[in-house]
């Protein structure tokens, strides 16, 4: 099952190291004057106001959306070691976003950010070897990333696990297993897990133990 490009854009913002302040993030898109502070504040080469520099043209926040200059402030904050840029870089290879689209690029990156245990870039890794891209297709590599990027409570790679129950992705396939992955996935907000549960359950929106 392709992941949606809106699902993983979300994902992509989650990922906004602790060090940049969201609310900042947001003053930037109100007025000049504070893009041209945040601009002048990441070129004194603090990786997360690059970061959240790259976000603003990433989504066309406050400026018009441009991938390229996206990728140029992502490299500057990556060429400090911040993991958010990392991934970043490496979802921009996966789905070709302002560069030509490299599944082995986007690994590289990805591998760099997990190994700063960030989680998106795990749950990447797995969507990588899931589905064979770059890479030869591996269901129990997939669901290793998986098991580890949802050790820390990222809702998308339990998405991802309940998924393999469901569809015995190289697992048994377990509905109460998907059920308890999903249910999980849907209390921190994931739209498409919940979808799930009730097409489960036959639309009612019920809870049920499954044979």
């Amino acid at each position: 099952m392709k992941r949606s490009i809106i699902r993983n854009i979300a994902v992509l913002l989650l990922t906004i190291p602790v060090t940049a302040n969201s609310q900042d993030f947001q003053k930037a898109d109100a007025s000049p004057e504070s893009s041209a502070r945040l601009n002048a504040e990441a070129d004194t080469g603090d990786p997360a106001r690059q970061y959240v520099i790259a976000m603003k043209y990433y989504y066309g926040r406050g400026v018009d959306r441009d991938y390229a200059e996206a990728m140029k402030w992502l490299r500057l904050s990556a060429a400090k070691g911040n993991a958010g840029a990392e991934h970043g870089i490496g979802y921009m290879y996966q789905k070709g976003l302002g560069v030509m689209q490299d599944y082995a690029e986007a690994m590289k990156w990805y591998r760099l950010a997990a190994e700063k245990g960030n989680m998106a870039a795990e749950d990447n890794i797995g969507v990588l070897y899931e589905h064979g891209y770059g890479v030869g297709q591996d269901y129990a590599e997939a669901m290793r990333w998986y098991l580890i990027s949802a050790a820390k409570g990222n809702g998308e790679a339990e998405l991802n696990i309940g998924n393999f129950y469901q569809h015995g992705l190289g697992v048994e396939r377990d509905l109460n297993k998907a059920m308890k992955w999903l249910q999980s996935a849907a209390s921190k907000g994931n739209a498409e897990a919940a979808q799930k549960i009730r097409a489960i359950n036959g639309g009612s929106g019920q809870v049920a133990q499954h044979e």
